[in-house]
């Protein structure tokens, strides 16, 4: 009798592993990407970005952004931080335990993916070229994120900075306000804050305006209606649109595709 093993999660190839480091003043501006990515501190403090969650990074943190998610990354509180970058591309599901928060990895495992760190990137730039390198190499990178999930619960370490945190309490009235046709104004108010300086957050930390952003929530919310199965009418007064055609007119807008259409899409 065999017993079937099931496959969970492997890494099936990298991109270039990279080895940043960093002034007090660094700011990347951000981007998504469809494979995983992990940031790795290994001296100094960052801020991460992640959709609507800003972490805080010290040494020996590490943080797992998953496909599409917007992320980017700044210096924190002065330091001059030296960062592994490495993104990889995977077939199953990460561990559920690596997911949504910071993993402070002990001081055997951040010896471990040092190491494995830079026999990746040896294999990347040809330094290292045995036919069965990036197999052993994907095969143990695999098992070392599987033996940090086991002993280890990603949790929301979240930047103490004033500016992040008054930026999730307008990320968080955003989504709560996401069937409502709110302004700045609007936000401002409810946050205490001035539309001026909820720009300045979302230029900070977001990676586009705050009218874009409430935008795309408010497109992502109505996908989910219409996948539910409510009408395009039905949705547009469900989400306070003044009629079912601008509502066409401001999905196209932000999402390339009329409703219907993308929905439709998506299904196939």
């Amino acid at each position: 009798m065999i017993r079937e093993v099931p496959h969970l999660f492997f890494i099936n190839g990298f991109y270039m592993p990279y080895d940043f480091r960093w002034d007090e003043y660094f700011e990347f501006l951000g981007e998504k990407h469809d494979s995983w990515e992990v940031v790795y501190v290994l001296e100094g403090e960052v801020e991460c970005t992640e959709d609507a969650r800003i972490y805080h990074l010290k040494p020996g943190d590490m943080l797992f952004h998953a496909p599409m998610e917007f992320h980017k990354i700044r210096s924190y509180a002065h330091t001059a931080p030296h960062v592994f970058v490495f993104s990889f591309e995977s077939s199953g599901n990460l561990p559920e335990s690596l997911k949504n928060g910071v993993i402070a990895l002990s001081q055997e495992e951040r010896h471990i993916y040092e190491r494995l760190f830079y026999r990746a990137k040896d294999i990347y730039e040809e330094k290292l070229t045995a036919p069965d390198a990036a197999f052993l190499c994907s095969l143990e990178l695999t098992a070392f994120f599987f033996r940090v999930a086991l002993g280890h619960e990603a949790t929301e370490k979240l930047s103490p900075s004033r500016p992040a945190r008054e930026y999730h309490k307008v990320v968080l009235a955003m989504s709560r306000g996401v069937r409502e046709n709110y302004t700045l104004q609007d936000f401002a108010e409810q946050c205490n804050v001035s539309v001026s300086y909820i720009k300045d957050l979302f230029q900070r930390y977001a990676g586009v305006s705050p009218k874009a952003y409430y935008a795309r929530l408010r497109c992502e919310e109505a996908v989910r209606m219409l996948e539910q199965g409510l009408t395009v009418q039905e949705t547009a007064e469900a989400m306070h649109f003044s009629s079912p055609g601008y509502f066409s007119e401001f999905f196209k807008k932000h999402m390339q595709l009329p409703p219907g259409r993308f929905v439709r899409g998506r299904q196939e």
